[in-house]
């Protein structure tokens, strides 16, 4: 017990005892107890009186039950004492009641709190109901507790409806003092449960207005209160709070509600203050009210950067009958303002903002437009209708009026993509009051908040800073990715200016502000700078600091083989997402248990990608691939052709899903122009890249002032000239080898400069010609120089170069080359090779462009050389190489070598690229002749090819380890060694029985197989083999297989193999069809089919032709409805006529990427018994998406569905058919109410917007226009719509919103205004208007030039100049004539400020100004808008001429820093 308590029992033992034992004193208590029960019973009679006197009954419309007279508590339950404050309440009759006890120190158990109480009044010493104590929300050194009370004990009996009791308990020492609060209006946040371990989020619910934090949500018939009796079983690592308000209706509080959005912020920003917190994921619940409540709340947060975190924290919203577009308020309005006596109050003004197609909630819908995606929404509306409040009496309302909706469906949902909308069987009060834990909304908001909870812990794990576990590493080590980040630094820096017209490009800026999957494919020709851009634009992506978004990269040369296989590109993205997500380690888990095994196939990691980039952990997934036409270019092309396949695949088959799916992939390509490559990725938005002229111009400029000292400013200012005079419509390439060859005169002079330009041809075979006819005709070191760096299977080092070039065919040992050597270095590089090679940072040395390379492998230019002894120049590295291998320092027999290793490598440059890279450059077996002995010096002796292969890292195999060359032709995929090998030439090599399965299980490629098989026909096969030969090669391996093995067993895991085998899977299904005819087609094979991206297809017709009687379930019809053609759905349908064709079905046929309608057209014209309602998403995706074929189908194979709102709503919508679907359903429907939403939807319309119009403005002359609805109209329409909207609606008043709204019209305000001007004469020109017209990017000019003759008296405010100054589009013309009409106006620091910030034409606005009001200040506010302006640097320039006395402050540096476009310019001004 604690010590207070103690104290306090022991003062009033010593009391009592001291007082019963004096006579006198009882005598006096007796006669003042008899005068207190007189006192009581008086006071009682009296209360009875006035409650059945002053009884007023009120109806809540959102959120809680009606007041009702004597009025339940908010909750269903409170005591209310001070009438004198709240006339129209009276006190409750004890019932069932529930209180909140705050402040309560956080040591003391139940027991303790219940004893403490008990010491004001012994009668709670029997509480009979549950006492929940938790911790609190804001204050971490206390708790709350809930009293849920079936009887209100006479304690609490005095506590108001808007009180709260204070008790203080004394200890024995002032710090020891407590003072518990009471309660039952539960304002502010309070908790509802005590999480347990880590929490992953908080919880937090909002009730509706006049609504209750506890009561609201409290089922009336079971007393429970899901928040705190059910969410807590379900969910233990969350924080659950209510968060209370005064709202009431009947109440005389002032506040509004901006009052309640700041409270609520500044609640949320002290329960969330700790570190641990205030970045904690946040899920709000919301009923009606509370939903507005809360999006208010995020705009604060978007507005306020120190709020910022809520914002960035909200992970869901669950709305329940949230009214985005307003609620029923009439009555309310009516009953608010009878209660004030026709004064207007704040209650009233709430309700107003709160009205259906209200104006506020129009500009809160607006200002919320970009904060959806990354947020998962989920609408619950009512079903039932509610009763509105009638009148009874004079100020008695009750709610028995007539049943309406009090918040309309199309009001309760938000239709933004990815929206999750759910019905409830009940009314707008019930909306939110669950009874059971099984009841189905309330499961609903289960299933939907297990989803989110996983995806947030997943999230949670993702950004955890702890290191990869053993396993993970060693994943991560046998994917032995090429060191990307490393390649993209020797990749040249954009030049400052260059490519920043690219990031306004439209193309682009839709690929990157898209909330959905987008792609980008730009397409160039070689040296127009796509691999330069590409680095420009990663880097753009990092610097931006995306939340919650990641960026993998891949950069495809030739010039690397590390970078140039669909293998390698696919190892370093599963890297770059293993390094970068905790939970994509999670995902790849499974993969962990034989890390060599896994990395060793391109289909499995492509099923690893494909895993990892379903990391919903993050909002989006960029991925930029750069030269994808550099991808195995010297090879067949099929794993190229596959990759591009998959990748187009994933776009068609993204969704936004709640649950962890797929984060929204963005991906950015670039390629030259390669008709397969285009083909293949036909679909994704496509951009053209060609160097800019004044990109060239930064360029050149950049060039020229690198050239050597030699060259005087003269010389280069003439350089520069004749390079640009020749650059026009020639490319980066062009320049930078010009330079080069300038750099190589030896005494420049005009002439010099003038030869070397107009030599250098402008078509690059040409230019390339001239060049290497020169190097032919210089020294064969020259040559052989040209031949490493082209042929090499990476870039080599200077060292590296010099040990390839000092080795001959008859060097020994590293002693032997010496006499050979040459100090290599980059200088002397450029010297002799320097028009064409480039020395990178790192000593690295490459071609200056990928286009040289094939051009010398195109043209066979070193086929034939002397060096070379005419050999391929291929072949004559091998030489080298091998030669290289077999020098006598590496003779160390079976010695332990691996510790020396790294030392052979410092002292002998060349050995790590000879030990992996020698046999690479040996293409077939018919080169083997070339260098057979050779051959057989590094792989017979054990020793030296032990030694050589471990240097190269070919992996041991544990049992199957042999020191044999057929190991190492396995391991490492050498097909003509293994050709080789197991070919009649070859006498050294025993096969053994078990080879083909080793050479499967570890990733041998199709002509080890072959070999094994058709030379060792004895060889051992397991089903694991005979799978991987299935999923892997096409049929000629398999009929080579059955010939060979003629018993083997054709399993369902084998037939499945071969359904998912993309290349050649329908060749390989017909042959195991053919020769084993009983094969069971089950299930999973139909799946593996249906989910082949590559032959799939095939493979389907072929099972389906085959094996009429295979069993189809629903969720296979699902994925073959989605993703393949027609074709396949009409043999589907034939071949099992008797399939249910359900709802989801047709709902995944309207989401077909490319066949919906043709699958669509055939479902609904074989099974017009298809069971479709108007709740159906497969109705609303037809009218958006689909053509009027479509749907005319629907309509004659389902005459009776209802076209709801919702429907004709996205109709008006379709960008495609608008207008013939609208006809359409207006032919069939004639009834159909054309609302408001409807024509909102048809403004919106990006596609027919105007015929759309025309329709529905021509067709229903009933049309109920609103006044925000003409404004939408007048500011997006041409003329034409407008006259048609006055002719058919004559009486509409053409108000000052509407009239603000043409002036914004960017296209066609003269044409509008001008009708409107014509028509109504008597429109009032107000201060708004003209602002917008001044403001009017597009024909402000025109319009002002209207105005002002239309109107002379017209006032010209501060407003109005500041919006012409910062007028984008013709900023100066508006300034100039405003100046020239109105030479009086005041020049203020808001308009010079708006014209230091004009974005296109500060610097002519500012120069107008400056002349004609020479005296203007310069404030810092000025100064500091030219600093941040995109295009300031001109505008400094003039404002420091002019005022050169400007005093430079840290927000004016801080702007400049921060300046997107020309922050190094405006800095180096500044400093």
């Amino acid at each position: 017990m604690p010590a207070e308590l103690t104290y306090i029992r022991s003062a009033r033992y010593h009391f009592q005892r001291a007082t019963f034992q004096s006579p006198a004193i009882m005598t006096l208590l007796s006669l003042l107890v008899g005068i207190l029960v007189l006192l009581c019973c008086a006071i009682l009679a009296l209360q009875i009186w006035i409650i059945s006197e002053c009884t007023c009954k009120h109806q809540v419309p959102s959120g809680s039950t009606p007041k009702i007279s004597p009025p339940p508590s908010p909750q269903g339950s409170s005591c209310y004492a001070d009438q004198s404050s709240h006339p129209t309440r009276a006190v409750s009759s004890p019932g069932p009641k529930c209180f909140r006890v705050t402040n309560i120190p956080p040591e003391w158990s139940n027991d303790d709190l219940l004893q403490s109480l008990r010491g004001f009044q012994p009668s709670l010493d029997h509480f009979d109901g549950p006492v929940s104590l938790y911790p609190a929300c804001c204050d971490t050194t206390s708790q709350t507790a809930l009293l849920n009370l079936k009887t209100c004990p006479e304690f609490f009996q005095d506590i108001g409806p808007d009180d709260t009791k204070h008790l203080k308990i004394q200890g024995q020492s002032l710090d020891k003092t407590v003072v518990l609060s009471v309660d039952s209006h539960f304002y502010d946040l309070t908790p509802l449960n005590k999480p347990e371990g880590e929490i992953v989020a908080d919880v937090i619910a909002v009730t509706g207005l006049a609504g209750h934090a506890f009561g609201s949500w409290r089922d009336r018939g079971s007393r429970d209160m899901w928040l705190q009796d059910f969410l807590p079983q379900d969910f233990k690592n969350i924080r659950i709070m209510s968060y209370g308000y005064n709202s009431s209706l009947d109440g005389d509080s002032n506040n509004g509600l901006l009052d309640f959005r700041r409270h609520l912020v500044q609640q949320l920003e002290n329960a969330r203050s700790s570190d641990e917190a205030k970045n904690r994921h946040i899920i709000f619940v919301a009923h009606s009210l509370g939903g507005i409540l809360i999006l208010q709340a995020l705009i604060q947060s978007k507005s306020r950067s120190v709020h910022q975190p809520i914002l960035d924290s909200t992970r869901a919203i669950f709305f329940f009958g949230t009214p985005h577009q307003g609620l029923r308020t009439a009555e309310l309005e009516d009953m608010v303002e009878d209660l004030s006596g026709g004064v207007e109050t704040s209650r009233l003004r709430l309700l107003m903002q709160l009205r259906e197609n209200s104006e506020f909630l129009e500009t809160q819908r607006d200002a919320l437009a970009d904060i959806w995606p990354g947020r998962k929404i989920i609408s619950f509306y009512e079903v039932e209708k509610t009763r509105v409040v009638q009148k009874l009496t004079e100020q008695t309302y009750q709610r028995n009026g007539e049943l309406v909706e009090m918040v309309k469906k199309v009001s309760a949902q938000l239709y933004i993509p990815g929206e999750y909308r759910l019905p409830v069987e009940r009314n707008h009060t019930e909306l939110v009051k669950f009874p059971t834990r099984g009841n189905s909304t309330y499961q609903s908001v289960v299933y939907y908040m297990r989803h989110l909870f996983t995806s947030i812990t997943c999230c949670m794990r993702s950004k955890s800073t702890l290191e990869p576990s053993e396993s993970q590493k060693k994943l991560i080590e046998a994917l032995n990715a090429p060191k990307v980040d490393a390649f993209i630094r020797n990749v040249e820096n954009a030049a400052n200016g260059t490519f920043t017209w690219f990031l306004e490009e439209q193309t682009f800026r839709s690929w990157t502000t898209a909330k959905q999957p987008s792609s980008l494919l730009i397409i160039g020709a070689p040296g127009q700078g796509k691999t330069v851009l590409s680095k420009f634009l990663l880097q753009h992506l990092k610097k931006k600091k995306l939340k919650n978004v990641m960026i993998i990269y891949f950069f495809c040369s030739d010039r690397d083989n590390s970078f140039n296989t669909v293998n390698s590109l696919l190892r370093s993205l599963v890297t770059q997402l293993l390094c970068g997500s905790a939970q994509v380690r999670k995902i790849l888990k499974p993969y962990e248990k034989d890390p060599a095994k896994s990395v060793d196939s391109n289909d499995t990691l492509w099923e690893m990608f494909q895993a990892a980039i379903k990391d919903s952990c993050h909002n989006a997934m960029y991925c930029l691939i750069d030269g994808l036409d550099e991808l195995e270019k010297h090879t067949d092309g099929k794993e190229r052709t596959k990759f591009l396949f998959g990748l187009k695949e994933l776009f068609a088959t993204q969704t936004d899903p709640i649950g962890p799916q797929s984060s929204a992939l963005k991906f950015l390509g670039t390629s030259r122009q390669i008709p397969e490559i285009v083909n293949k990725l036909r679909g994704l938005t496509r951009f053209d890249l060609k160097a800019k002229p004044e990109d060239l111009k930064i360029f050149v400029d950049q060039r020229i002032s690198d050239l050597p000292e030699s060259f005087g400013n003269e010389l280069r200012e003439q350089a520069a000239r004749l390079l640009m005079d020749e650059a026009k419509g020639t490319f980066f390439l062009w320049v930078s080898i010009v330079v080069k060859r300038l750099e190589n005169i030896d005494f420049p002079t005009v002439a010099g400069l003038k030869k070397t330009i107009e030599e250098s041809s402008t078509d690059l075979d040409t230019l390339y010609d001239d060049i290497f006819r020169q190097i032919n005709q210089r020294s064969e070191f020259a040559q052989k120089l040209v031949v490493w760096v082209v042929y090499g299977q990476r870039p080599l080092t200077l060292k590296e170069l010099e040990a390839a070039l000092a080795t001959q065919m008859d060097s020994k040992d590293e002693n032997s080359t010496k006499d050979h050597k040459t100090d290599l270095t980059s200088k002397s590089l450029a010297s002799i090779l320097g028009v064409i090679l480039e020395t990178t940072a790192e000593g690295f040395v490459h071609l200056i462009h990928q286009s040289a390379k094939d051009f010398i492998i195109d043209r066979n230019l070193f086929v034939n050389s002397s060096f070379g002894t005419n050999i391929d120049p291929n072949v004559y590295i091998a030489k080298v190489c091998m030669t290289y291998l077999n020098f006598d320092d590496f003779k160390l027999g079976h010695k332990n070598y691996k510790p020396k290793i790294e030392a052979l490598k410092r002292s002998h440059p060349l050995l790590d690229y000879t030990a992996r890279h020698w046999y690479s450059h040996i293409r077939n077996k018919s080169e083997v002749e070339h260098c057979f002995d050779l051959l057989l010096q590094i792989i017979t002796p054990p020793s030296t090819l032990r030694f050589w292969s471990t240097v190269a890292n070919i992996r041991p195999r544990d049992a199957y380890a042999r020191d044999h060359p057929l190991d190492v032709a396995t391991n490492a995929d050498i097909e003509w060694l293994a050709s080789y090998l197991l070919s009649t030439e070859n006498k050294h090599i025993e096969v053994a029985k078990n080879e083909l399965e080793y050479a499967m299980r570890f990733g041998s490629d199709s002509i080890t197989a072959i070999l094994l098989l058709s030379t060792h026909p004895d060889i051992q096969i397991t089903e694991k083999a005979v799978a991987t030969i299935a999923q892997k090669f096409d049929d000629g391996i398999m009929k080579l297989l059955l010939s060979t093995h003629s018993d083997v067993q054709i399993t369902e895991p084998i037939v499945t193999a071969v359904a998912g085998n993309w290349g050649s899977g329908k060749e390989v299904m017909e042959l195991l069809l053919s020769t084993h005819p009983d094969i069971q087609i089950t299930e999973p094979i139909v799946t593996a089919a249906a989910g082949n991206a590559g032959s799939g297809k095939e493979v389907m017709e072929r099972l389906l032709s085959t094996h009429p009687d295979i069993q189809i379930t629903e969720k296979a019809m699902v994925t073959i409805a989605q993703k393949f053609d027609g074709g396949i759905m009409k043999l589907l349908l034939s071949t099992h006529p008797d399939i249910q064709i359900t709802e989801p079905i047709v709902t995944a046929a309207a989401g077909n990427w490319g066949s919906g309608k043709e699958v669509m057209e055939l479902l609904l014209s074989t099974h017009t018994d298809i069971q479709i309602t108007e709740k159906a998403e497969a109705v609303a995706t037809i009218a958006q998406k689909f053509d009027i074929g479509i749907m005319k189908l629907l309509l004659s194979t389902h005459p009776d569905i209802q076209i709801t709102e919702l429907i004709v709503t996205v109709a008006a919508g379709n960008a495609g058919s608008g207008k013939e679907v609208m006809e359409l359903l207006l032919s069939t429907h004639p009834d159909i109410q054309i609302t408001e939403p409807i024509v909102t939807a048809a403004a919106g319309n990006w596609g027919n917007p105007k015929e759309v119009m025309e329709l529905l403005l021509s067709t229903d002359t009933d049309i109920q226009i609103t006044e925000k609805a003409v404004a939408k109209i007048a500011q997006k329409f041409d003329g034409g719509i407008m006259k048609l909207l006055l002719s058919t609606h004559p009486d509409v008043q053409i108000t000052e919103p509407i009239v603000t709204a043409a002036a914004k019209n960017r296209g066609n305000a003269m044409e509008v205004m001008e009708l409107l001007l014509s028509t109504h004469p008597d429109i009032q020109i107000t201060e708004p208007i003209v602002t917008a017209v001044a403001g009017n990017r597009g024909n402000a000019m025109e319009v002002m030039e209207l105005l002002l003759s239309t109107h002379p008296d017209i006032q010209i405010t501060e407003p109005i100049v500041t919006a012409a100054a910062g007028n984008a589009g013709s900023g100066k013309e508006v300034m100039e004539l405003l100046l020239s009409t109105h030479p009086d106006i005041q020049i203020t620091e808001p308009i010079v400020t708006a014209a230091a910030g004009n974005e296109k034409n500060a610097k002519e606005v500012m120069e107008l100004l400056l002349s004609t009001h020479p005296d203007i200040q310069i404030t810092e506010p000025i100064v500091t808008a030219a600093a941040g302006n995109w295009n300031g640097k001109q505008v400094m320039e003039l404002l420091l001429s002019t005022h050169p006395n400007i005093q430079i402050t840290e927000p004016i540096v801080t702007a400049a820093a921060g300046n997107k476009k020309n922050a190094k310019e405006v800095m180096e001004l500044l400093l």
